[in-house]
């Protein structure tokens, strides 16, 4: 590490693909930033079809001290080029801004900056933003918060952060199948989560954008819960012990609620073997299971048919 790269208070991570209407906003919403210490902007750019390295490369050229440009020869997806970006960040403290969203608060940086300097025991801060449906253009605030200081059980299985808000400690380490995830913010939340507190700021200070080419937005019901499932099953396999009671709880949520989307589906059998999943998680964990849901499996297995 360099000298001014060891001056680098805050890496911002920002990984983009297919980007060209967003990127040069979300790249000015971070330039913009007033700060009284040194902050850098690292791009992964996947390769994109389009002209969003163009423009990455015209941001850079404008702004060359403060962009580190990382220029994929194939595309790698959206996780082998998020952890490309992570491992060239050198701050001390990593925020998060995807290339078709950005922030509308100058001092968004300062003050999450202030929080994990005042307090060694915050392992990341969050914000509320705005979720700006493009097609509709229409924008609702992101969520509801009752408290300023957020666990890992509070945040385990619900979809309480939103991206463009966070900042972190640069301390984590990933493992190796990290590589094979889908959702992987969700467990860069939880990783935190481990560590320390996660702490709410008051504010709305980004827009986080959702629009037809989102990832998630493709995806089926029941393919969202099976990547869920799969995400799950990873963290299960390797979280510190006091937390994989949370973690397999929700697993058994994911598997009834995946049963449930394929009984709609008439997939009678693949609706089964995941109910016994949700059987074998819940009573793991001491949880109670509603008669109703018994009921369900009993006359899943007398009737006939099966698709």
């Amino acid at each position: 590490m360099t000298g001014q790269q060891q001056d680098i208070k805050v890496s911002v991570c920002m990984i983009t693909y297919n980007h060209e209407a967003y990127i040069e906003q979300a790249i000015e919403s971070i330039m913009m930033q007033q700060t009284s210490f040194r902050y850098e902007l690292v791009i992964g750019e996947d390769c994109s079809k389009d002209n969003t390295r163009e423009i990455c490369l015209r941001m850079k050229d404008k702004y060359p001290e403060r962009i580190q440009l990382l220029s994929e020869t194939e595309n790698k997806g959206a996780v082998q080029n998020v952890l490309a970006v992570w491992r060239a960040c050198a701050g001390k403290y990593i925020a998060m801004c995807e290339g078709d969203d950005y922030w509308i608060d100058s001092l968004k940086l300062q003050k999450q900056f202030d929080v994990l300097e005042k307090d060694s025991e915050v392992s990341m801060v969050f914000h509320n933003v705005w979720m700006y449906y493009q097609d509709k253009d229409t924008k609702v605030i992101f969520g509801q918060y009752s408290k300023d200081t957020y666990t890992f059980a509070d945040i385990v299985g619900k979809w309480l952060i939103s991206t463009p808000s966070v900042m972190y400690r640069n301390q984590l380490l990933f493992p190796d199948w990290y590589n094979s995830i889908f959702y992987g913010d969700i467990i860069l939340f939880l990783m935190n989560a481990q560590l320390g507190k996660v702490f709410y700021l008051d504010e709305t200070m980004a827009v986080y954008r959702v629009h037809g080419t989102s990832a998630t937005n493709s995806i089926s019901a029941e393919g969202n819960f099976k990547k869920l499932i799969n995400d799950y099953s990873f963290m299960l396999s390797s979280f510190k012990a006091p937390y994989k009671k949370y973690i397999r709880r929700e697993l058994g949520q994911l598997h009834y609620r995946l049963a449930r989307t394929q009984l709609k589906d008439n997939k009678r059998k693949e609706a089964r073997l995941h109910l016994v999943q949700y059987f074998k998680h819940t009573l793991r964990v001491g949880d109670y299971i509603p008669f109703s849901i018994l009921k369900t499996y009993l006359s899943l297995i007398v009737k006939q048919g099966d698709q």
